[in-house]
């Protein structure tokens, strides 16, 4: 980002000018970052927006809440709605989420004083998982994932957990989040826009500095109140009328500012390669943080990269990326991608069109039916009077009608068409077609054989129909592992020692919570950002799904009953948080028991009754 001066750059002109050069000032330095960040916002905007994936945004979402016919229907033909998009939706998203990932940080170095942290790490993640309701929140951006590309983003937020802060995970909408510069990473990016509407209140309390010269947004703050009668119709009549026509002939609606006007929070994260071009150091970062840091002569004043926030065209925060591990704090979720677009393809984009089939042959039945049941009455024009023609409803109960004795026929039904077999063969055909990308049509077809198959062979045929399922469970295994790179260094940053000794109690202390910088897990005269590096999160191929777990499961069970498998390797394949080594214990104890209270007669004695 080198059209735009650094607060470095101002100094070092503002001491070396001289004679009639004009000196920068704080406002051409704030003028030129509104207008690299309105320019970017603009064209990443437009980017996104050309997405063919976010322009059918709007078309999933209406296909899934049940607004699937299209243009204009004649009112007496039916419209029927077969939802099998919205079953199928929340299905795969069932199938995805019901997880318990096998992960472990470890770390790279292996002495005493790494192993102990390694140990706090493992920990607080599972702690933390536990407590910020993890599973719902992955259940969130799974859904995003399933339009087109879900993100979720990795935050130290000062007012979380009763304002004590806390590390917090976010959902993200790809409509929320826009990129410059990025293949097919969103790490890869030079540029990373995250957009949201928040209140004034929430601005002034986050950056009580600068909050309070954002003033809230029309688009976002105000509201239309009810029209109300115009002064000849009586407000009874007036509520008595549809709302359609209330606003038709109601007085102008009148349009007020919420109680909590909003605005636009964008936050633009950046790398920046600007150097110090100052003959001095200069302290980069708010003092008093553990982001802050001092940056020489000629050396880059943004190594981890640039954070600026803006609201309203005010600039309310200008930083260094406060996060040791230096990414984008984003990680990016794509059920299905590929590679000559950045977003993922939508997994129930192929489902509208079956969808459209579906509710086309069902409407049509649904007409024949209407034709059947109420069939049309053909009889010459002179076989009734105009006045019976009006008043004749052949679907009241004993109707009666007369015809003229000069009418060349007598009137009769028109006999109902006949449905053509291969319809409701279609039909069911594109119906198996779209339960193909669940987990449904695997139990179908078992549950119509003669001899339902047992339980593990339906297991094992359900997991050899799901391999769409198993792909995207890949993805998300993926997905967490990157939240895991995120979220291990802000536990190295921001969890003290106090923080960590209410979680573990005296386990959550190290020795480096004693020496010349206490209460944090980094040595002192060591850097923050290798330390935090030392530590790498795995998680364990095929250990995410319930699908993929059940035939581990099987397998260890198996193994084990064969005594080629020890009892703790058994329980650690299980996940269960089980002290295994007190049940081990407990079951010698009960062992010994059972031989004092019952002991093994001697050969050629009868054992006692």
């Amino acid at each position: 980002m080198s059209s735009i001066l650094t607060e470095s750059e101002i100094h070092s002109s503002a001491g070396a000018a001289q004679g009639g050069t004009t000196t920068p000032t704080t406002s051409d330095y704030s003028a030129q970052i509104r207008q690299f960040c309105n320019s970017a916002y603009e064209e990443a905007k437009r980017n996104n927006e050309d997405a063919e994936e976010m322009k059918q945004m709007n078309t999933y979402l209406d296909y899934l809440s049940g607004m699937q016919w299209k243009g204009q229907v004649p009112a007496h033909r039916a419209k029927p709605v077969t939802n099998r998009m919205r079953r199928l939706f929340w299905e795969t998203v069932g199938l995805l989420t019901d997880i318990r990932p096998i992960f472990e940080v470890h770390a790279i170095d292996k002495t005493e004083i790494y192993s102990r942290t390694q140990d706090i790490l493992n920990r607080i993640t599972r702690a933390w998982a536990l407590m910020t309701n993890f599973d719902v929140k992955l259940s969130m951006v799974t859904m995003y994932a399933m339009l087109s590309t879900g993100y979720a983003k990795i935050e130290w937020d000062p007012f979380a957990d009763s304002g004590r802060g806390d590390i917090v995970i976010l959902p993200v909408s790809p409509l929320s989040l826009l990129q410059l510069g990025a293949d097919n990473d969103i790490q890869e990016a030079e540029l990373v826009i995250y957009r949201r509407v928040v209140t004034l209140e929430f601005l002034r309390r986050k950056y009580p500095l600068t909050g309070y010269a954002v003033q809230p947004d029309a688009n976002y703050s105000k509201f239309e109140m009810n029209s109300s009668a115009p002064a000849h119709i009586s407000p009874q009549l007036f509520m008595s009328l549809s709302p359609g026509m209330r606003r038709k002939i109601g007085q102008a609606a009148e349009q007020t500012f919420s109680v909590f006007p909003k605005a636009e929070l964008r936050e633009f994260w950046l790398r920046d390669s600007t150097v110090n071009k100052s003959n001095k150091p200069v302290l980069v970062g708010k003092k008093d943080t553990n982001w802050c840091y001092e940056v020489q002569p000629n050396q880059p004043l943004y190594p981890r990269g640039r954070v600026i926030v803006m609201a309203n065209n005010v600039i309310l925060d200008d930083q260094p990326n406060p996060y040791w591990h230096g990414r984008y704090p984003f990680a990016m979720l794509r059920l299905q991608a590929v590679p000559w677009q950045f977003h993922g393809e939508s997994v129930i984009k192929p489902w509208m069109s079956m969808q459209d089939v579906i509710n086309q042959i069902i409407g049509g039945v649904l007409n024949m039916v209407k034709l059947a049941v109420s069939p049309p009455l053909l009889a010459p024009k002179n076989a009734f009077s105009p006045e019976a023609w009006k008043g004749l409803d052949m679907s009241r109960p004993n109707e009666k009608a007369q015809y003229s004795a000069n009418s060349p026929h007598r009137p009769e039904f028109r006999p109902p068409p006949n449905v053509p077999a291969y319809v409701l063969q279609l039909n069911s055909i594109v119906s198996q077609e779209m339960d193909m990308s669940s987990g449904a049509s695997a139990v179908a077809d078992a549950a119509r054989k003669k001899q339902i198959p047992s339980g593990d062979s339906l297991e094992q045929l359900q997991n050899a129909r799901n391999t769409p399922i198993r792909m995207m469970g890949r993805s998300i295994e993926g997905f967490i592992g990157d939240l895991g790179m995120l979220f291990i260094p802000c536990v190295l940053q921001f969890y003290t020692a106090e923080r960590r000794v209410e979680l573990l109690g005296s386990q959550g202390m190290t020795p480096a919570d004693f020496d010349a910088s206490p209460g944090t897990l980094v040595p002192a005269g060591m850097e923050p950002e290798a330390y935090a590096r030392k530590f790498k999160f795995k998680i364990e191929r095929g250990s995410l799904l319930s699908t993929q777990r059940m035939e581990r499961v099987n397998y260890a069970m198996k193994l084990y009953m064969a005594k080629a498998m020890s009892l703790r390797e058994l329980y650690r394949i299980l996940d269960i948080n089980v002290d295994v080594d007190r049940m081990i214990q407990e079951m010698l104890e009960e062992a010994k028991l059972r031989a004092v209270v019952s002991p093994t007669p001697a050969k050629g004695q009868k054992k006692a009754g």
